[in-house]
């Protein structure tokens, strides 16, 4: 979502710390070891996100707003910041070949292929939407493609520096690269100047999702794609429907997910067709980069508003829930994903699998520990052999907040104990109206690597946190 800016704090890497937490556990279980560091402090903004390297097991990346990135090649112990102009949003990947690839609101692919010590520019997916509504006659469509900040000759636009309106609502871009295909990239941006399903702002049903931004009432997301290395990308096509439009979350959604040319993305709709659901949690795939789709409903066990429509206001906005539902999907497996959302009071995690590319789904895992007000900024993903892992922060009463995750070693919904990442509790609040809008997890075969928003050390920072999963005798 679009920022507020923070000072920009120097790289440091934090001390290591070493939690042994002490849950209960059999007389054959080793305690969970768990390394949480501060990756760059008093950054004003949060947001992480992080990604980790299959050919270099040592190697992690931390993709920052306003700063760029931080790099490890020692497991995360130590961290070197490399700064990367961009407008905020940022959002991060790294390819089937090992190349890694950063971006945010002004479209600029940043890309590193020396294990992310040296960046440079690929390409800019921002020039793709001009093409976004190419014939469809409307005369201020131009207007449109402005909105990310857009380079010439669709600019030109002034950076955007702290919160307020853009000429569109161009928000939160998402980029993700195909788990099996080198050079393969997609990006889906929001564009607030659009209704769901098409709708255009003008009418009352565009009206009908919550307001997360006093500026932006509607939002339709949109994707595009790369097939070489972010040199050139398609025309941007929508991810919902006139019959099955987003509802409830002003276009957002998480991140889009692909392997093997098959592009996944969920998102909550106001209806669905053959469905008595009034808020529909949508599960699709797509062989073409999104022109068609093949739509599933999730059958959730919780329905109504109440999934999706929870307290969100221009002046308290959660983006927690703006951003549900959460996707993870599995590089080596064909058809599994898994979808999270919240149960109806923000106390758990509901997560839903499927092994057939949506036709059928397991019952909810219900994720979270004992005790803790509220749940929030949760992510999932699956790692290259089928783990499956989530993340969430746990509020308690006087806001401060906790940093927790849970392992499914199986890749199903019969996940393990839940284990505390933070090695200290940080002040709240836990969310606020930007700059810190999400938590980010990934997996390699042994061990969960996370990153989040902390202010233990006073102003807004980056912590990263890695547990070792495979460690654990259960």
């Amino acid at each position: 979502m679009t920022l507020s800016r923070g000072a920009r704090g120097s790289a440091r890497a934090g001390a290591v710390l070493i939690l042994l937490l002490a849950p209960t556990l059999s007389a054959h279980a080793a305690p969970p070891v768990v390394i949480d560091v501060l990756v760059h402090g008093n950054t004003g903004v949060g947001e992480p996100q992080v990604a980790v390297d299959a050919r270099h097991p040592a190697d992690v990346v931390v993709g920052e707003n306003n700063s760029g990135v931080s790099v490890s090649h020692d497991h995360g112990r130590t961290w070197k910041q490399i700064p990367i102009p961009n407008q905020g949003d940022n959002t991060l990947a790294i390819d089937a070949a090992g190349t890694y690839a950063y971006t945010s609101l002004d479209g600029d692919l940043q890309v590193s292929k020396d294990r992310g010590n040296s960046w440079a520019s690929a390409g800019n997916w921002v020039g793709s939407l001009a093409a976004l509504w190419s014939g469809s006659g409307a005369q201020d469509v131009p207007f449109r493609f402005l909105g990310c900040n857009a380079p010439l000759p669709f600019g030109p636009v002034d950076p955007v520096h702290g919160p307020g309106l853009h000429v569109i609502g161009c928000d939160r871009p998402w980029l993700t690269a195909d788990a099996t295909v080198p050079g393969h990239y997609y990006v889906s941006f929001v564009d607030h100047s659009d209704g769901s399903g098409g709708t255009a702002t003008a009418n009352a049903e565009c009206k009908t999702s919550t307001a997360t931004n006093q500026f932006f009432s509607c939002g339709r997301q949109y994707v595009t794609s790369s097939r070489d290395g972010g040199k050139t990308w398609k025309p941007f096509v929508p991810v919902d429907s006139a019959d099955a439009p987003t509802d409830y979350t002003n276009g957002f959604s998480g991140i889009p997910l692909a392997r093997g040319g098959v592009l996944a993305t969920s998102y909550l709709a106001g209806k669905a067709p053959g469905s008595t659901c009034t808020t529909c949690l949508m599960f699709q795939t797509s062989r073409d980069d999104g022109t068609t789709w093949t739509r599933h409903v999730v059958p959730a066990t919780v329905d109504g508003p109440s999934l999706g429509a929870h307290v969100l206001n221009p002046l308290a906005i959660s983006s927690s829930l703006a951003f549900e539902p959460y996707l993870a999907a599995v590089p080596s497996r064909p058809g599994r994903y898994a979808v999270t959302v919240f149960d109806r009071t923000q106390k758990q995690l509901l997560v839903f699998v499927t092994s057939d590319s949506g036709s059928t789904w397991s019952a909810p895992a219900q994720l979270a520990e004992p005790g803790g007000a509220q749940r929030w900024l949760p992510w999932i993903a699956y790692g290259p052999d089928g783990a499956l892992g989530a993340m969430w922060r746990t509020t308690v009463a006087d806001g401060s907040y906790s940093v927790w995750a849970a392992v499914s070693r199986s890749g199903t919904a019969a996940f393990g104990r839940p284990v505390r990442l933070s090695s200290k509790t940080s002040p709240g609040p836990v969310s606020q109206v930007a700059g810190d809008d999400a938590s980010f997890v990934a997996l390699d075969r042994t061990t969960l690597h996370a990153a989040w928003g902390d202010r233990r050390e006073g102003s807004l920072g980056i912590h990263y946190a890695r547990y070792a999963f495979s460690a654990e005798d259960r």
